[in-house]
């Protein structure tokens, strides 16, 4: 399914119902699923986590840019925006404090909505991911993955984001730079 929130159009799938029919029909809580990447989708996170379905009720969204979700251009790919979405996305269903859990990447965004919206959630689940950025990147890889001048490019934007403090706007600006070479490598080997 896909909806339409912050100017972007979000694809979503659900795993479990909202009422526990066990327990006289009362309303189970929502879990918020936040995929890792950049430039991945939710897939990958479904044979783990489908089976809590009768506990809560899953939502697991591809963010913006990822998966079935709305390309856009690389200015829009923030953690500040991201975090919206999932905000919005939430108030536009009616989904009122649920819990989001965030892995890798996605634990990024999902301390951004905790940071920016500190009343919107009931709880943050974290895992695979980090407080902070600290690179990780193979530059080397990088570079020559992506090729030419756009490698060298995002070679630097991954050494400067892996080796010197950023400011919150930095740091976005740096992975939105990145995530837009990242998802065209992605979109370009899906073409092949």
């Amino acid at each position: 399914m896909k909806l339409h929130v912050n100017g972007t159009e979000l694809f979503f799938d659900v795993a479990g119902s909202e009422l526990d029919v066990a327990a006289d029909f009362r309303q189970k809580p929502t879990m918020i699923i936040l995929h890792g990447g950049p430039g991945f989708d939710h897939t990958y996170l479904r044979p783990w986590l489908d089976p809590m379905r009768g506990f809560v009720r899953l939502i697991y969204i591809d963010q913006r840019g990822c998966g079935r979700s709305q390309r856009h251009s690389h200015e829009y790919y923030q953690l500040g925006i991201m975090a919206d979405d999932i905000v919005l996305f939430c108030k536009a269903l009616d989904i009122e404090r649920p819990i989001v859990l965030g892995q890798s990447f996605g634990g990024f965004v999902a301390l951004s909505i905790a940071h920016r919206h500190p009343d919107f959630p009931a709880g943050i689940i974290l895992f695979d991911t980090s407080p902070a950025w600290t690179g990780g990147y193979d530059l080397d890889t990088l570079e020559q993955l992506v090729g030419g001048e756009r490698g060298k490019e995002l070679r630097e934007i991954a050494y400067r984001a892996a080796t010197q403090v950023h400011s919150g706007a930095d740091f976005d600006s740096h992975m939105a730079r990145l995530f837009a070479g990242i998802d065209k490598i992605l979109a370009d080997k899906t073409q092949q």
